[in-house]
């Protein structure tokens, strides 16, 4: 493989394939991309994005199949079809290449299903030929693996390439296995092949409006040499700019995209150019850079993309998760922030996030996370103390609190729940949710505090505690005292470290602990019965 060597050459048109005359990633998110085509029955091709890419030149994005299906509806012919080619562009023969792999190493089909390879000339599918084949047992691998077909038999004629998976009655015994396809691409091979190029990384994920931006590239040539690897990128709306990248080492070349000093949705991408001239590019990527108000986000339309700061304010409703800053709050659904940000430790962390706004029955959220970053920790705010009167929409997202409310009904909280509670005028839902440690417990039969976030659900608003300790009962239950001569305690973070003997109960008036010593507590309020009762508030 020969790496970059410095050629003066003029950059071509932006972009082309050189040798190839077809070459599809799905980097795009179109699918199916520009002049595919796909025929379907309850089974679908799909574009899916890698979890781990199996290397650079795969890029971030592969197309699949599902054929582990069972159902009658997906019975039938699923078929993804290239656009039309014309095999007379070049001297021939030409090669189609493309590489595939399954989920499992073996069983992924049903016992009679097929996906086969058909070319087919002029583009009639009734005319298909079939040139290559994988059924159950034969050909199934879960690493991705290089096909190369010759296609010397339809030199000089107009083909399109059809992969057709033919799914017969009785699936497989996993429903979720699938077929994977990427890196599809007819090319000459007695001809130059174009570079590879592609965008490893970016780096802040998170930058502010007057930081640089570090984009990596993977660029080589496999028959010939690099004249030049350029990433061009351009602020927001504005004209176009080119920036050269330089050789790190091996085939990684670093390029800068300067600080903007505004607010800027900064699109980029890569281009190489090889020693004769053939130009390869990579899809258009984006980085933000700078960062809205919450409540400027909230303003914008749904799918415009964003990035702001918060404070993590709950997290335990197997999403979405809610932050806040001072101007608003908002919910963030998306199962990589999910999975990044689980346990109480992470609430009270100041985090900035990328994404797209959208609106899922009223509730306003960022989803399809382009990034995030945790930048300290600075702790659950106060909840806002309001009325049920005061609850509307620039709350909405924020950690609230109700006083002196009570349920309207009696027995035992079920996850997943609506309830009502009254403070005599008005009512307001509070929501239960399934993955919170309330669902088991007693509903109160008196006058309450609930504290929670203020979510959304249609034209309803709904407040959703995080813990049973976000409902808060009076303390006037609490009669008892314990025996001892002095009492002292200190609370560090969210340990509690008790001198002398006590109980600790829950705001419901569940006995937490008893005795001295450490005591590690979930955020919330809790009382401290010793030579008096004591009231803390863990954060």
């Amino acid at each position: 493989m020969k790496r970059f060597s410095l050629i003066p050459f003029a950059l071509l048109a932006f972009p082309l394939y050189g040798a190839y005359l077809l070459n599809e990633g799905f980097e795009s998110t179109t699918f199916p991309p520009t002049g595919w085509d796909t025929t379907r029955t309850s089974v679908f091709w799909g574009r899916n994005t890698y979890s781990t890419s199996p290397g650079p030149e795969f890029g971030t994005a592969y197309a699949r199949v599902r054929v582990g299906d069972t159902t009658a509806s997906g019975v039938g012919e699923i078929s993804l079809i290239t656009p039309l080619i014309n095999l007379g562009s070049y001297p021939g023969p030409e090669t189609l290449s493309f590489y595939y792999r399954f989920s499992n190493s073996s069983g992924n089909f049903g016992p009679n299903d097929t996906l086969y390879v058909d070319i087919l000339p002029n583009g009639d599918p009734s005319l298909g030929v079939p040139v290559w084949f994988v059924t159950s047992g034969f050909g199934e691998t879960n690493v991705m693996t290089q096909v190369k077909i010759d296609l010397s038999p339809f030199d000089g004629t107009n083909i399109r390439v059809r992969f057709r998976f033919k799914n017969r009655p009785v699936g497989s015994s996993n429903p979720n296995n699938y077929f994977w396809l990427d890196l599809v691409r007819v090319y000459a091979p007695d001809l130059n092949a174009p570079p590879t190029i592609s965008i490893l990384s970016y780096s802040p994920l998170n930058p502010d409006s007057n930081e640089a931006v570090n984009v990596y590239i993977y660029a080589t040539d496999s028959d010939g040499s690099l004249s030049s690897v350029n990433l061009r990128y351009r602020y927001n709306s504005g004209s176009w700019q080119t920036v050269s990248a330089s050789l790190v080492s091996g085939d990684t070349f670093l390029a800068v995209i300067p600080a903007p000093n505004f607010y800027s949705k900064t699109k980029f991408y890569a281009v190489a150019t090889d020693n004769v001239g053939d130009t390869s590019a990579t899809s258009v990527r984006f980085v933000i850079q700078g960062f809205k108000t919450i409540a400027q986000a909230r303003a914008l339309s749904d799918s415009d993309t964003v990035q702001v700061k918060g404070v993590i304010t709950a997290n335990t409703f197997n999403r979405p998760e809610y932050i806040q800053d001072s101007t608003a709050g908002i919910a963030v659904f998306d199962i990589n922030f999910h999975n990044a940000y689980l346990g109480d430790t992470s609430l009270g962390k100041l985090v900035a996030v990328a994404g797209m706004l959208t609106t899922y029955y009223g509730l306003r959220e960022i989803i399809n996370v382009s990034g995030y970053t945790t930048l300290g920790f600075v702790g659950v705010p106060d909840p806002i103390v309001l009325s049920i009167s005061d609850i509307g929409e620039p709350y909405e997202g924020m950690l609230i609190r109700v006083n002196n409310v009570q349920f309207t009904t009696s027995g035992t909280f079920v996850g997943n729940t609506n309830y009502i509670v009254t403070d005599g005028t008005n009512t307001l839902t509070v929501r239960i949710d399934a993955d919170t440690d309330i669902p088991g417990n007693p509903i109160p039969s008196g006058p309450v505090d609930v504290i929670g976030i203020l979510g959304q659900y249609g034209t309803t608003y709904q407040l959703l505690p995080r813990y049973l300790s976000d409902i808060i009962a009076p303390t006037t239950y609490i009669s008892e005292k314990v025996s001892g001569s002095s009492f002292s305690y200190t609370l560090k973070g969210r340990t509690l470290i008790l001198k002398g003997k006590a109980k600790v109960y829950s705001p419901t008036g569940k006995l937490v602990f008893e005795g001295e010593g450490k005591v590690d507590l979930r955020p919330g309020a809790y009382f401290v019965v010793a030579d008096r009762v004591y009231k803390i508030l863990v954060k």
